[in-house]
């Protein structure tokens, strides 16, 4: 448990303070602990003691995953999305930095950050977002009702340019349905 739990500090690390992604051998140490974790479970037949260990803890807000993890959330949703006609989104935010504004990359870097908490503490609890590039986010709302996006979207602007340094012309934000035959990631 202690050595789960200090990976999960190192690749907490690694995505939001320094922005870098994991590589291929710092993954194949997690499937290692897990696998290590999971010799000790073998004769584990107490259904309760099982959910209680695969639960995590509760947190407010929105989770932020990496890429990977968020195209395999993404495929999962959009099927229950079409087989339970659910009205889930990708919202795709887009910070349009301006010729006469400079900055920094260690600044852009800040910024997503900044962008990073804001949509944490401005987001629901069963929605997900990732980063797609310095530039955009990409966010998956779930059961979002009647004119639930245009809420979303003021929210989230004003949050982000409260938060951040960010106008809010450099702001740009669009929904499409998951179950849309268009949405591909």
């Amino acid at each position: 448990k202690a050595a789960m739990n200090h990976y999960e500090y190192s690749m907490s690390m690694l995505e939001k303070e320094m922005d870098a992604r994991p590589s291929k051998r710092f993954i194949d140490f997690n499937k290692k602990i897990h696998n290590n974790n999971n010799s000790d479970r073998v004769n584990d037949l107490d259904i309760a003691a099982i959910q209680k260990n695969l639960e995590e803890e509760p947190s407010m807000g929105a989770m932020y995953c990496n890429l990977e993890y968020f195209k395999f959330l993404f495929n999962i949703q959009k099927r229950k999305a079409l087989r339970n006609n659910e009205y889930d989104y990708l919202c795709i935010i887009t910070i349009s930095r301006n010729e006469d504004s400079n900055y920094e990359p260690v600044e852009m870097k800040k910024s997503i950050g900044d962008i990073i908490l804001v949509l944490q503490k401005s987001l629901r609890r069963g929605d997900v977002f990732t980063s797609w590039n310095e530039n955009q986010v990409l966010i998956m709302l779930h059961d979002v009702k009647e004119n639930g996006t245009d809420i979303i979207q003021e929210r989230l602007t004003n949050n982000l340019r409260e938060y951040t340094r960010i106008n809010s012309n450099e702001i740009r934000m669009i929904f499409q349905p998951l179950y849309s035959e268009k949405t591909v990631l």
